[in-house]
């Protein structure tokens, strides 16, 4: 088996996640094959080769035979680009690949798990000028009139649900207090030792570590509470807590339910998910949150399975 550039067409797995692969593999066994072509190189599988090579396991392997070039490319990037976590640009960088290779936009966005409207300016051309005309005085002007943007009376024009909202998606305001009764049902179930991603201000419990600590940076152990923040970090977060639980912490997650993302199919999809129903109020709001939010338990000691949670929710949720 030979590692060609058909895996360099996705970045490499980060130390965090290879740990996690590797000890994934060494309980339960290479159980997705490491696809070949025909002279023996490999389309898909390359971190788990390595790991197997480790961990001295002889992995399953599949042919696929009479590919051409760019469908080998095409079928390489469609294997991972939702398996794996990416980034905005580099999902961008494998739709163009796709694009390349003769996919259509709805076929892209169907492998990708994005509509294709994402697709559709992921691969547009960069730097396309502004369409001109020539106007009667013989210059040239803008095709379109650019839209202004509206001035808006901020206290009246901006509803108080709409604010609420802003908030929540805000990457600069991502950090919201868990609401307290749903972390009391979890703690009497639990007992958490340590909350991993805290303030100050709603710490729930007696250790905790805040930013300027860097919970990422420290060790997790015993029995922890993450309510992390919501933004593009989420993902190095529910990394950390997959790689404390192989190590042997059991780390409690509340998280948005966006089964649509790569770190959710990336890291909980190894735990226990609780799917709560209704909308969560985060900290002092009196409105639900604008999206789901999810259960994710990771420990040794849980095997990956789906709850539909239905606890005591009237205080912190809107459920009907």
């Amino acid at each position: 088996m030979t590692v060609t550039d058909y895996t360099a067409l996705l970045p490499p797995l980060s130390d965090t996640q290879f740990i996690q692969l590797k000890a994934d593999i060494d309980q339960r066994g290479c159980l997705v094959p490491i696809e070949l072509d025909e002279d023996g190189q490999i389309l898909d599988g390359a971190h788990r080769l390595r790991a197997c090579q480790e961990l001295d396991i002889k992995p399953p392997t599949i042919t696929r035979r009479g590919l051409t070039e760019e469908e080998k490319r095409a079928h390489a990037i469609a294997l991972n680009i939702q398996r794996r976590q990416l980034d905005r640009s580099q999902r961008a960088e494998l739709h163009r690949e796709l694009r390349k290779a003769g996919k259509s936009l709805r076929e892209i966005a169907e492998v990708s798990g994005v509509h294709h409207s994402t697709v559709a300016e992921d691969v547009a051309p960069v730097g396309n000028p502004t369409p001109e005309i020539t106007g009667r005085d013989g210059k040239t002007y803008p095709a379109t009139k650019p839209k202004l943007a509206p001035v808006l009376d901020m206290g009246e024009a901006i509803t108080k649900r709409q604010h609420e909202q802003q908030v929540h998606y805000s990457s600069d305001t991502d950090e919201w207090a868990t609401p307290q009764p749903l972390f009391d049902a979890l703690d009497r179930e639990f007992g958490f030792d340590l909350d991993v991603c805290a303030l100050p201000s709603s710490a729930k419990c007696e250790l905790f570590f805040t930013p300027e600590d860097d919970g990422l940076e420290q060790d997790w152990t015993g029995t922890c509470w993450m309510n992390p923040p919501y933004g593009n970090e989420i993902g190095t977060w529910m990394d950390k807590a997959r790689a404390a639980s192989l190590a042997g912490a059991t780390v409690v997650c509340l998280v948005p339910a966006r089964t649509d993302t790569g770190w959710w199919w990336a890291t909980a999809r190894y735990g226990e998910v609780r799917f709560i129903k209704g909308r969560l109020k985060f900290g002092n709001a009196t409105a639900g949150a604008p999206f789901p939010s999810a259960v994710v338990v990771l420990s040794s000691e849980t095997s990956p399975r789906v709850v539909w949670w239905e606890p005591r929710l009237e205080a912190f949720s809107d459920a009907a």
